[in-house]
């Protein structure tokens, strides 16, 4: 019998250095059979617990009730396709993009978004997205949820109360193809209306190079192109900078208005400013996880409808490689940032950093915290392939552990 392990970290609000207990969980062994990689993605929001892996065609529902993790359900999306790269978990809805359909005759992906609605305690399936253009690829790839407002692109999408916010792109793999983002909106008082396109605009690869990241929220869109080429091409081997950059939309009651450019900090060469976004009302943090060769989160502070910039954040000890800042959560005044790639137990073992946010009399300030291994870190584990915080628990993927069969 296969056997993967969940690690579930609690902690509280008393911050004391013995706050984290791990939780090992052995998940039902029918996610085994849609594929390895448990922990590349997954979801925490209560007590809900949703995982999949980098092959699989369905998801995993767990609930925690007197601190175990039990299985409630295995759900499994239309066409048989792999769950892609992006899933959100908002109270009582899930969305999840996957690869089909499929261009007849090509085999190439258009994409779709599913949406997945629970009800009496069991998920049921709801809308599906596709693409408005079946000339283009890899719709719903860059998705974010949020309460019902939705955004997103061939790498992300993103939703937030009664929007959702998609992307796609016109080529699968070449970065440098241009980009196509759609806004829609949804009534949610009615399960079964459709979501309505609002608003949708194009960018030009030559300019901003693809979207990697949407975050949207009722009254601002930020939208991340991490390879663009802010200091110009290398005349003598081609290559973009990558130096990245984050573009802010206000909502203006109609729909999202361009506001400002939020640019890189430091000019890093290939720095990938906008790996990853996350926000509250409060803050905002852009990782740039190649910057300096091991990664740095850069910390904004809201004043009015800017983002100040406050901060570069590093962990007190990093190395060549660690990919610090490749995933990031947020919840009240708890980060949480991956580094999967350091190597304090071999090779790609991985850790975790926590921080807490802090008013100071200097201003907003984000100060690490504690590192988080499991109890049995060794090389290839990838801990911190994805993260995620919720109330008391903090779930780590390890996507790579156990031969590749993953653990969260």
């Amino acid at each position: 019998m296969k056997l993967f392990i969940i690690t579930v970290l609690m902690l509280n609000s008393s911050f004391s250095q013995d706050d984290f207990y791990e939780f090992i969980i052995a998940p039902n062994d029918s996610i085994m059979d849609w594929g390895g990689g448990v922990g590349t993605h997954l979801n925490l929001n209560g007590n809900d617990l949703i995982l999949t892996g980098s092959g699989l065609q369905g998801m995993d529902y767990y609930i925690i009730d007197n601190s175990e993790w039990n299985f409630i359900q295995k759900f499994e999306f239309s066409y048989g396709n792999p769950v892609g790269s992006n899933q959100y978990l908002e109270s009582n809805y899930f969305y999840a993009r996957n690869w089909g359909p499929n261009i007849p005759g090509e085999g190439a992906s258009l994409g779709r978004v599913n949406e997945v609605k629970k009800a009496g305690g069991q998920w049921v399936a709801g809308s599906s997205i596709n693409g408005p253009d079946n000339n283009l690829f890899n719709f719903g790839l860059a998705l974010n949820v949020k309460n019902g407002l939705m955004s997103g692109m061939a790498i992300d999408f993103n939703v937030y109360y009664d929007t959702l916010v998609t992307t796609m792109g016109d080529s699968i793999f070449n970065w440098f193809k241009d980009s196509h983002l759609y806004i829609y909106k949804k009534d949610f008082e009615t399960w079964n209306e459709p979501w309505i396109l609002i608003q949708q605009e194009e960018f030009s690869a030559f300019e901003h190079s693809q979207i990697t990241r949407t975050l949207i929220k009722p009254d601002e869109l930020l939208i991340s192109f991490q390879k663009y080429n802010f200091l110009g091409y290398d005349e003598e081997t081609g290559e973009a900078s990558e130096e990245g950059k984050v573009m802010h939309y206000i909502w203006n009651g109609e729909n999202y208005e361009y506001y400002q450019t939020i640019y890189p900090p430091t000019q890093a060469y290939q720095g990938n400013f906008g790996n990853f976004m996350i926000s509250n009302n409060e803050w905002l943090f852009i990782s740039a996880f190649k910057e300096n060769n091991y990664g740095v989160v850069h910390a904004y502070y809201k004043e009015g409808i800017d983002w100040v910039y406050t901060q570069a954040i590093t962990p007190s000890l990093y190395d060549l490689g660690d990919k610090f800042g490749e995933k990031l959560d947020l919840e009240g005044e708890i980060l949480v940032v991956s580094s999967a790639y350091r190597d304090d137990a071999g090779p790609s073992s991985g850790a975790v950093f926590v921080f807490e946010l802090k008013e100071t009399e200097g201003g907003p300030l984000c100060i690490e915290y504690k590192k988080l291994f499991s109890s049995d870190l060794e090389a290839v584990d990838a801990f911190g392939g994805n993260v995620q915080v919720s109330g008391d628990y903090i779930a780590v993927g390890a996507p790579l552990k156990n031969n590749l069969n993953g653990r969260v």
